[in-house]
């Protein structure tokens, strides 16, 4: 364990591979008490959420390297609840030891047919089922619904689970400022967290506003899916002046907002560590300026899950810049996508009157969300 905290500790920047490789081999025990420096913030309802935890990749190396306090996620969508315990089993771990989250499905494509609270209410305990736990940490609606009616309706099923203790905080996640502001007016209980999409170059400042100023915690999907490719100029130099990687201080940068990062345990388990590694460092306000200033957009959903979002989408259809082939629209990764927000520029008054805001006529033409990388979020 002596090698194993120097590594960890000492500020070397970069793991270099021998310290690495012996981080790894170590026994599990030991590796869990040098590496549980991942910090944790109260919400609302008491419950604390660790400021970096995992939802992919296998999460029984993660919960060995963690320890106690590890936090795992799933969702409905991801049909792969019922793997998720036996994992933490397996890394030697109880139920109560992690900290666990599930989301439920919500929005056009996400879930087409009209969302009320007695559907929700059923996914919420399908979901317990297929997880086999009485309860979850933190229960999200996966997107906003539909209408801002239909996202009412299912967070009271929200509200209920958290009443009866099937999880012990609520939240949701892709919500933008404006979805945030419509939810808080009517919700009875409070909004504790949105998982959203902040990275290098598309950090949504009102929605981190508007978080900040009510008490909702923010977490950060694809962070090192960002606008600009990780070779970044701006991003190296920031990294050369802390001796740490790229994929480090691009992560760092989303963390140094008070945003939870969520990852995704990569096949080589060393980059686990490296992210572990971002809470013992500190980016300087010249470092975060020079960051803000690659800023180039906002892409706090790229999913065009809305009915606001499916009015533009025809929109654009009707004029040409999108096929009516791929309606309904998801969003994200539409490979002609430069074409589509070239051809809505050409007719931007006309355009505007459904879409109202440039941010939904980037989601509806599936602008691309960012640079995909190896080691992604």
């Amino acid at each position: 364990c002596a090698f194993m905290c120097l590594c960890v500790l000492a500020s070397c920047g970069v793991l270099h591979h021998e310290c690495r490789k012996n981080m790894l081999t170590l026994a599990p025990a030991c590796a869990a008490i040098d590496l549980a420096s991942i910090p944790t913030t109260t919400l609302p309802s008491g419950t604390e959420l660790p400021m970096l935890y995992m939802g992919a990749g296998n999460l029984t190396t993660w919960v060995q390297l963690v320890g106690k306090g590890a936090g795992v996620k799933t969702a409905w969508g991801y049909k792969n609840q019922p793997s998720i315990l036996p994992q933490v089993y397996a890394a030697g771990l109880k139920r109560e030891d992690v900290f666990l989250e599930t989301m439920i499905p919500c929005g056009f494509v996400d879930h087409p047919a009209p969302m009320n609270a007695s559907v929700a209410a059923d996914f919420i305990q399908q979901d317990l089922k297929l997880l086999n736990t009485s309860y979850v940490d933190l229960l999200a609606i996966h997107h906003r619904c539909n209408t801002p009616e239909e996202t009412s309706e299912v967070w009271s099923a929200l509200e209920a689970a958290l009443e009866r203790g099937d999880t012990k905080a609520i939240g949701v996640s892709n919500f933008d400022a404006l979805d945030l502001a419509q939810l808080h007016a009517v919700a009875k209980k409070p909004i504790e967290v949105n998982e959203a999409h902040f990275a290098v170059g598309v950090m949504d400042r009102d929605t981190i506003a508007f978080a900040k100023a009510h008490n909702i915690q923010l977490i950060s999907f694809s962070s090192l899916s960002a606008s600009v490719p990780m070779s970044n100029p701006v991003v190296a130099a920031v990294a050369k002046r802390h001796n740490k990687s790229n994929a480090a201080v691009m992560l760092k940068y989303v963390s140094s907002h008070g945003i939870s990062v969520l990852s995704s345990m990569p096949s080589n388990p060393e980059y686990a560590t490296e992210d572990v590694g971002i809470f013992d460092f500190e980016l300087t306000p010249t470092d975060i300026s020079d960051l803000d200033a690659v800023q180039t957009g906002k892409r706090t959903c790229p999913d065009c899950f809305t009915e606001e979002c499916q009015a533009c989408a025809q929109a654009l259809v009707e004029l040409k810049c999108f096929p009516a082939a791929k309606m309904p629209a998801f969003g994200r990764r539409n490979p002609d996508s430069a074409d589509c927000l070239s051809c809505a520029a050409k007719s931007n008054a006309t355009v505007m009157k459904t879409c109202a805001a440039q941010y939904m006529v980037e989601k509806a033409c599936g602008q691309a969300g960012g640079f995909p990388h190896a080691h992604a979020a």
